[in-house]
This record gives C-alpha cells, structure tokens and sequence, in this order.
C-alpha cells in the first residue's frame, strides 16, 4: 500500500499521543506522596498503566481511521510499528519508574 498524503498527515498525527501517554505513565510515580497502602499504589500504578496505554491505542486508532477512510489498518506496517513501541517504552518507564520507587522506599526504611 502505498502511503497517500491523508496516510502521512494520521501517520503524523498518531506520534502526538506518544508524549501524552508517556507522561501519563511517569505520573506515576507521584503515587507514594499519597497516604494509602503499597499494595494498594502498585494496582492503581497497573490500572493506570493500562488505562492510558489501551485509551491511546483506540484514540490512535480512531484518528487513523477518520484521517485515511480506512476502517482496519492492517497492512500499514507503519501504524503497527508505532503504536507497539509506544507501549513497551511505557512499559519500560513504568518498570523504571517501580524501580525508583522501590529503592527509595529502601533507603527511607534504613535497609
């Protein structure tokens, strides 16, 4: 499929959610200010976590769909490449983000 110029401007346009994600997952790590159990951070870290990688993932699909007029994007490799490895460097950012936390929790305790 060759990319016509709708194809590009949505290719474009889906690279701008990225940073609005990413910032969503590094909020994360503002969860130990608040006065609630550990356990109880880690699921609302995950459902944040979940929570902004999937609603980006239909917004980018949605803004696709509309830009182009194609209902399923199944042959441009572009939009695929794209939307995967927003997620794992989310992924990455929350594990990075645990880590941080997790060792800060370490050096408060004195261990």
């Amino acid at each position: 499929m060759a990319p016509t110029g709708s194809m590009i401007h949505a290719r474009i346009a889906i690279l701008a959610l990225s940073s609005a994600q990413w910032l969503l997952i590094w909020c994360v790590r503002y969860l130990n200010l608040l006065p609630i159990t550990r356990s109880l951070q880690g699921a609302i870290a995950a459902l944040v976590g979940a929570g902004t990688v999937l609603g980006v993932w239909v917004a980018q699909g949605k803004m696709y769909r509309s830009m182009t007029g194609i209902n399923l994007p199944m042959r441009d490799n572009y939009f695929f490449a794209v939307v995967i490895g927003e997620a794992v460097v989310s992924l990455c950012i929350l594990f990075f983000v645990a880590f941080e936390l997790r060792r800060e929790q370490n050096l408060t305790s004195g261990q």
